[in-house]
């Protein structure tokens, strides 16, 4: 029977395990992992279950792998490890039990990551006829993760940004030559984009294009994208917060590829440095740098943050990012080009769009500004038809257009939401980082 303090010490020492990775100690790591080794043996020896056993077998993978890395940090520091033997990759005197193959889903991989401390795996349910897993450190993900659609949207609807989308081509979309090239000189996989602007540039909608941009370029099987509003992994209680976060990284690991969507960034994982009332921020932020530290168990998964104040994140985050692409306000090529596609078949004929896209540009409109402008004139419109069948008048369809007059009362009723102070903000951190 498995004993409660053997259980609670495993818990403490993984908990240690965190810690000493986040802060770089390999020598209190490589000590923390030797005796939670001891703990995962004896609870697998333990266990009659053979889920359990499954459990812990893929606990002390993970805790193999993690031993070796810190020996090869040690290493690179130019630290004596003879006294350190590297271990294998099956943990001492434990025999995987056999398990069921599995069944369906949406191209899920295996959950035995081998990336860390984050990697640790815990007991989950399955969804009933599913083979995808949704609860992890008893966690259920589906409470704050939305699968949405991303098969419309493409580079090529994302209007103008022909540099980040090169960027993006070149880091992110690579070929499996390439990247077993890149593994041979010593070059990392980027796994890791921040996107940022100020609100209503359409960065949820960059992020869709480029999921679905890996879904076209791949080899086969879906890349579903994910997403989660930031501030609902937040929780008050202790460790809620970090469990939410493991839980998250831990679910992306059954895909073979996927996107991770974080909006609302800044509220995961704001600035330490920086005095918020929140006692769970510190513990938030170090467990978010562990995950990312340790990504290789997940290099599957392709994780997108976008927020409105990049300046607020933590310092340490935004060293992690691989690329810090901004989403500006549109151009005058991209408004006009929004405007003649949505509203180009219906101008009055002294509606100058030309004029009109430039006034747009100059008083700052987002996108999110200008979709509301243009469901606002549709809106007109359809109130002039209401209007006319009301009064018993018959016009045919074509007769119906977008005047001025409308354009304008849009303008009034929509302003742009874009501030002059969040602009400068934003300026000065694409500048300094500050």
């Amino acid at each position: 029977m498995l004993t409660f303090n053997t259980e609670t010490q495993f818990t403490t020492l993984l908990a240690e395990i965190n810690q000493y990775k986040a802060v770089g100690d390999y020598e209190k790591l490589l000590g923390s992992i030797k005796k939670a080794k001891e703990c995962c043996k004896r609870l697998f020896d333990e266990a009659t279950d053979k889920n359990r056993k499954e459990l812990m077998y893929r606990n002390a993978l993970n805790l193999n792998a993690l031993e070796n890395q810190c020996i090869e940090k040690l290493k690179e520091q130019g630290r004596d490890v003879s006294s350190y033997e590297r271990v294998g990759s099956a943990p001492a005197s434990a025999t995987r039990p056999a398990s069921q193959p599995a069944r369906g889903g949406s191209s899920p991989r295996p959950t035995t990551g081998t990336g860390g401390a984050q990697g640790l795996t815990t007991e989950g349910k399955k969804e009933e006829n599913e083979n995808i897993q949704y609860e992890f450190f008893g966690v259920d993900v589906k409470q704050f993760l939305s699968l949405e659609s991303n098969d419309e949207v493409t580079f090529d609807d994302v209007k103008g940004m022909t540099e980040e989308k090169k960027l993006v081509e070149r880091e992110f979309f690579i070929s499996d030559a390439v990247r077993e090239f890149n593994a041979s000189i010593g070059k990392k996989d980027k796994r890791f984009i921040l996107l940022y602007g100020v609100p209503g540039t359409g960065k949820t909608f960059f992020a869709k294009a480029v999921s679905c941009e890996l879904k076209k370029r791949g080899t086969g099987g879906d890349v579903p994208f994910f997403s989660v509003v930031g501030n609902q992994l937040s929780d008050s209680k202790v460790g809620g917060s970090e469990k939410n976060i493991l839980a998250l990284f831990e679910f992306c690991k059954q895909f073979e590829r996927c996107v991770l969507f974080i909006d609302e960034f800044d509220s995961v994982v704001p600035d330490r440095g920086k005095e918020s009332g929140d006692p769970t921020v510190a513990q938030r932020v170090t467990t978010f740098l562990q995950v990312m530290d340790g990504f290789n168990s997940a290099k599957g998964t392709l994780v997108i943050s976008a927020t409105n104040c990049p300046y607020n994140l933590d310092g340490a985050i935004l060293s992690r990012a691989d690329a810090r692409i901004e989403i500006p306000l549109p151009t005058f090529e991209v408004v006009y080009g929004t405007l003649n596609s949505k509203l180009g078949n219906r101008l009055a004929p002294n509606l100058d769009l030309n004029a009109y896209s430039k006034l747009l540009v100059d008083k700052k409109y987002s996108n999110r500004d200008i979709s509301k402008l243009i469901n606002s004139m549709r809106d007109y419109m359809s109130d002039a038809f209401a209007a006319d069948q009301n009064a018993g008048i018959n016009r045919d369809i074509s007769q119906y257009v977008y005047t001025v007059e409308m354009f304008n009362n849009a303008m009034k009723a929509n302003p742009p939401s874009t501030k002059l102070t969040d602009m400068q903000r934003i300026q000065r951190f694409k500048e300094t980082g500050e």
